[in-house]
C-alpha cells in the first residue's frame, strides 16, 4: 500500500516533465537522487526551464501554498487506496 502511495505522488513530477517536453524517467530519477543524498535535497522540484530539468526551489523562492499540498496528498491518498482495493 505505501508503494501505491509513492507512485501516487510521483504523477506530479512526471506530469510536469512530461509537459514540458523533458524526459519525465530522467527528471525522476535526478530527483531522487537529489532527495536521498543531500540534506537540502528536500528542496529540489521539477524545472521546466533548465536542460537538467531540477532546480532547488528554495533558491529560486518557489513556494506553493499549503493548500496545493493538501489536496495533492489527499488525491494520492485516494487514488492508492482506491488502487489497493479495487
Amino acid at each position: 500500500m505505501i508503494s501505491a502511495f509513492a507512485k501516487s505522488l510521483e504523477v506530479i513530477p512526471r506530469t510536469l516533465a512530461d509537459n514540458a517536453g523533458l524526459d519525465s524517467v530522467c527528471v525522476l530519477i535526478k530527483l531522487r537522487q537529489k532527495h536521498a543524498n543531500s540534506k537540502e535535497g528536500k528542496w529540489f522540484g521539477v524545472d521546466i526551464t533548465s536542460k537538467s530539468g531540477i532546480c532547488d526551489a528554495y533558491e529560486k523562492f518557489i513556494w506553493e501554498p499549503m493548500i496545493v499540498r493538501m489536496n495533492a496528498l489527499i488525491a494520492a491518498t485516494e487514488v492508492s487506496l482506491w488502487s489497493v482495493f479495487s
